[in-house]
């Protein structure tokens, strides 16, 4: 059966069995991601998420192609973020994809909200059809904030948080996960 507007909240990917990490007090415009319908013809009962072999997950839902390793940065200031992220190719955080610089970017802020799944409440992203596990398609997931390259301000970006799927305002200069993604074929 494919879902419709009806049916906006089946949707998936990884799921943390985590406590609440505490929010920097730098971080504004706290709010709640929510995700927007589905759209028609996804399917719950087929894998979102396919580990490509190469050190890269495509996303069946976005067609986007995200880094597997999901902390191969660490925390990075947003700049910084923006230029690794960039700069990545292959042969780097195990890439095996024939990749160049300039391929690699950071999610936007909605890119980060169509990959958020409000069915998993304090709990952010699943495999697709179930609870994540270790040993699904991505690796070193961290249930913490992560950069988006959405820009609100010269001073702050948005960013999310993984372990509950919040989505907040922060100052530039924190040091944040940074996890990488770029366009699919």
């Amino acid at each position: 059966m494919a879902l419709s507007e009806t049916h906006p909240t089946y949707l998936s990917g990884i799921i943390f069995d985590i406590t609440h990490p505490t929010m920097p007090h730098e971080i504004r415009d706290y709010r709640v991601c929510c995700l927007s319908n589905s759209p028609r013809g996804w399917r719950n009962d087929i894998f979102r998420y396919i580990d490509n072999g190469d050190g890269t997950v495509t996303d069946n839902k976005t067609g986007l192609i995200w880094l597997k390793n999901a902390n191969c940065f660490g925390e990075q200031d947003w700049k910084t973020a923006m230029l690794r992220a960039a700069k990545l190719a292959h042969g780097q955080c195990s890439l095996n994809d024939r990749s160049k610089p300039g391929d690699w970017r950071l999610p936007t802020e909605d890119e980060w909200e169509a990959m958020v799944d409000e069915r998993y409440i304090l709990r952010t992203i699943s495999n697709g059809t179930g609870q994540w596990k270790q040993g699904d398609a991505f690796t070193g997931v961290q249930s913490s904030w992560y950069w988006s390259s959405t820009a609100s301000s010269t001073s702050s970006a948005w960013l999310v948080r993984l372990s509950d799927g919040r989505v907040g305002n922060g100052g530039k200069t924190l040091a944040i996960y940074v996890w990488a993604v770029r366009d699919g074929h």
